[in-house]
């Protein structure tokens, strides 16, 4: 097994849970059993038996995940089922005045992702599964013919800690740029946030999820190693350098740091 196994293990399985609940709660499992009287009930165990990925144009369309509940109550021991999830992209562009617009109009693609494909120039790992030891990247192509241009790209993390900030140089020969920022691991679990910028006034921005671990080496994780993966890294600090002083320009508190 290595990390970001049970990363895919963590997620799929919460999906397949998230899908059991579901059911529960929205239909009456005894009008498939009308000749009972008692109400089946679904354990609490839940075995994720296959992922099945659907890309179009190397684009993830969705996950059919097949996984098996416990059943009680009733003669058979478990039930199998399916269940389609689709991904939904938090990317938001902001056109509040003409300048923005006119930039906006030529950024054709940002994204983050792991597993940089640089032939195909897409990310691999479908649907952006990242855990707090994966090594996210960003990527962004411009329909670019103006004058050199610098454009910021900060990252920030789910307790509004500034990982890194970077800038990049636009011109007609520089318009594509995929960058993987060299992190302290683990990265803290929940959702990221991405901002571009030009002269510090906003762009857009896009949101990704850091998954925390539920598996260390395909079992259930312990304690102790659960508040050491899913805590951040030492100090608050993502990398050498120290980002805090862009809390003013984006508006963030500055929180201490930890001994």
């Amino acid at each position: 097994h290595t990390h970001h196994t049970d990363t895919q293990h963590t997620v799929f399985r919460s999906l397949a849970r998230l899908s059991r609940d579901k059911l529960l709660s929205t239909h009456d499992l005894n009008t498939e059993h009308e000749c009972s009287d008692r109400t089946p009930v679904l354990t609490h165990d839940v075995t994720v038996t296959s992922v099945n990925v659907y890309n179009y144009m190397d684009k993830l369309e969705g996950y059919l995940i097949t996984y098996t509940v416990g059943l009680t109550e009733y003669k058979e021991t478990e039930w199998t089922l399916e269940s389609y999830f689709s991904p939904i992209e938090y990317f938001d562009r902001n056109y509040d005045d003409d300048q923005r617009s006119n930039l906006m109009e030529k950024l054709l693609d940002f994204k983050v992702g792991t597993d940089w494909d640089p032939k195909e120039e897409v990310f691999r790992n479908w649907g952006a599964v990242i855990g707090p030891y994966d090594r996210p990247g960003v990527f962004q192509r411009w329909d670019w013919h103006g004058v050199t241009t610098v454009i910021v790209v900060t990252w920030i993390d789910p307790l509004n800690i500034v990982a890194a900030s970077f800038d990049f140089t636009l011109d007609p020969e520089w318009f594509e740029f995929h960058h993987q920022p060299s992190f302290n691991a683990p990265l803290r679990p929940g959702v990221w946030t991405v901002k571009m910028f030009h002269n510090w006034v906003l762009l857009a921005d896009l949101r990704f999820l850091v998954v925390p671990l539920a598996y260390d080496n395909g079992v259930e994780i312990s304690r102790d190693s659960a508040t050491r993966v899913n805590s951040g890294p030492p100090n608050r600090l993502y990398m050498d350098h120290d980002f805090s002083y862009l809390n003013s320009y984006l508006s963030l508190p500055v929180l201490e740091r930890s001994p």
